[in-house]
């Protein structure tokens, strides 16, 4: 089943996404680093799990995003966190966050909140879509650009 996310999901969502992180470094982008979940590439920070619990908690709450679950048997297997950015020319989308836990991966989940996350983009007029990938994270490039994504540039930051 796939729904939207509740504020009641934060828990669950934070574990998925700490269990993601913490056993891949490689999932950790400019994003990570922004928000100040990790220290620097592939480091966690030690309040990093707190920060990222506040920005889900904002990112269910927001009228410009949503955060959808797949779900079964009471459990979050996956989600998709979609927002609608303005800041440009044009409103555009960004999949903030894509993550389905390790031990479902390859059975579709992941195309499927993908999406999801692309139809409610689309169904507030929004074509062009971005997202952002960690450096190493090459499993998920593969993934991405077979639904269509494509490498637009790269990110660089001074420390």
């Amino acid at each position: 089943m796939y729904r939207e996310a509740v504020q009641d999901d934060v828990q669950a969502l934070s574990d998925l996404f700490w269990d993601t992180v913490s056993s891949d470094p490689s999932y950790i982008s400019h994003g990570e680093l922004q928000m100040g979940v990790a220290r620097e590439r592939g480091v966690l920070a030690d309040d990093g799990k707190r920060k990222w619990q506040r920005y889900i908690a904002e990112k269910i709450s927001a009228p410009t995003s949503r955060v959808f679950v797949a779900e079964a048997d009471g459990a979050i297997r996956g989600f998709v966190v979609a927002e609608v950015a303005s800041d440009g020319d044009r409103p555009f989308g960004v999949i903030c966050d894509l993550v389905v836990r390790r031990d479902l991966r390859g059975e579709g989940l992941g195309g499927a909140l993908l999406d999801r996350g692309r139809e409610w983009l689309a169904g507030r007029g929004v074509a062009a879509v971005y997202l952002e990938s960690g450096v190493g994270n090459h499993n998920a490039h593969a993934f991405f650009e077979h639904h269509g994504f494509s490498m637009v540039s790269h990110v660089f930051r001074l420390k």
